[in-house]
């Protein structure tokens, strides 16, 4: 056969029965990928899933509600610079951080996946929603003297 060898893991495929369960070895060789798999799946990590549609034809990007499914709550008050007890972080991820800032304005700063911290992001007394995919927040005061509460939730 002239063809590529999947080395990913992409069965079993959530939503979709087979026989057998699992394929032997998967190829790419340009019919048999494309007339095979008829279904869009999107790769997970234990696996794949089927990518469904709702009746209207959207495209359904979670069972219910929003996707997420855990979050993390944690409490604080800032400092002038950024401190231990004013950094949470988690070793899963969050996809969402609601932030609700009370008092005075804060500086937060979110790190990647590859651990480093961004730049300084100004917020302003209000709830705040941040749609990105993060490992830790930290925050610290945005003006000297002027401690802010505040309460970070995690979503993922």
């Amino acid at each position: 056969m002239n063809g590529q060898r999947i080395a990913t893991i992409m069965w079993p495929i959530q939503g979709l029965d087979t026989e057998p369960d699992f394929p032997e070895e998967l190829f790419i060789d340009g019919e048999r990928l494309q007339l095979g798999l008829t279904y869009i799946v999107g790769k997970a990590p234990t696996g794949s899933a089927l990518v469904e549609a709702t009746s209207t034809g959207a495209l359904k990007v979670a069972d219910t509600g929003s996707g997420l499914e855990t979050y993390d709550v944690n409490t604080g008050t800032s400092a002038d610079a950024y401190a231990a007890g004013q950094t949470h972080e988690t070793s899963s991820g969050w996809d969402e951080v609601r932030i609700l800032v009370e008092r005075n304005e804060l500086f937060a700063s979110f790190k990647n996946a590859a651990g480093t911290w961004g730049s300084d992001w100004a917020l302003p007394v209000q709830d705040h929603r941040v749609v990105l995919s993060c490992y830790g927040v930290k925050f610290k005061s945005r003006t000297l003297g002027s401690d802010g509460d505040y309460e970070m939730r995690g979503l993922s």
